[in-house]
């Protein structure tokens, strides 16, 4: 269950990396007509990812699970705000379709990683109560 994958931890910290500007209010032009949700989803980005890669890094394996799962949760919302800021400015859907794809990809596979991971926290409690 415990992922310490390089490429992983590379990823995300790439993309929290990325998301710095826009978290700051350095927002690109698709953005200009939504701010406040475009800086809302690039900070959840920012700091989800942080602590995905913390959670990553992390000694002790259950504690570094319960920090992946919450960046993966802030991550996974504030990919799909950007989704959302994105559409709702009424740029051409040839433009937007590539950024929104990845955005809800990214969504996807926070949200899967976040199940993953309390289902694994779930069954270790149910063995431990059997060893009780």
């Amino acid at each position: 269950m415990r992922t310490r994958d390089p490429r992983v931890a590379s990823i995300f910290g790439v993309l929290a990396c990325g998301a710095i500007g826009p978290a700051l209010g350095n927002l690109p032009p698709s953005l200009e007509q939504s701010p406040i949700m475009g800086q809302l989803a690039a900070i959840g980005i920012c700091f989800g990812s942080l602590l995905i890669v913390a959670g990553i890094v992390w000694r002790n394996r259950d504690d570094g699970l319960l920090i992946e799962q919450a960046g993966n949760a802030l991550a996974a919302f504030g990919s799909l705000f950007y989704a959302i800021a994105l559409t709702v400015t009424g740029n051409p859907i040839p433009d937007i379709a590539l950024p929104v794809a990845y955005s809800i990809g990214i969504t996807l596979g926070c949200t899967w990683r976040y199940f993953q991971i309390q289902l694994f926290i779930h069954d270790r409690k149910r063995l431990h109560k059997e060893t009780l």
